[in-house]
């Protein structure tokens, strides 16, 4: 939300939460922030879109872990660009 709209809210990640929460009883979604820094990537000026972007992670969590994963095998690397 843009300064001037200043309130107590979970944001996105709370409505994604409360989503995953949902169709699956019993358990405790979390979110965990990677590098993100201040990018702000979509339009966030209303408390509806902000509903609509954690519905839509929601689901998207769901779908995932609703999908056979393939295993990752190592040795992992990082390198620099």
């Amino acid at each position: 939300m843009p300064a001037n709209r200043l309130a107590v809210s979970g944001d996105y990640e709370g409505y994604a939460k409360e989503y995953v929460q949902q169709h699956y009883p019993g358990t405790e979604a979390m979110f965990m922030t990677g590098c993100a820094g201040d990018a702000n990537p979509y339009l966030r000026n209303n408390y509806q879109l902000t509903k609509d972007y954690g519905e839509s992670l929601g689901k998207e969590v769901c779908r995932v872990m609703e999908t056979k994963l393939q295993p990752v095998h190592g040795p992992l690397k990082c390198c620099r660009p």
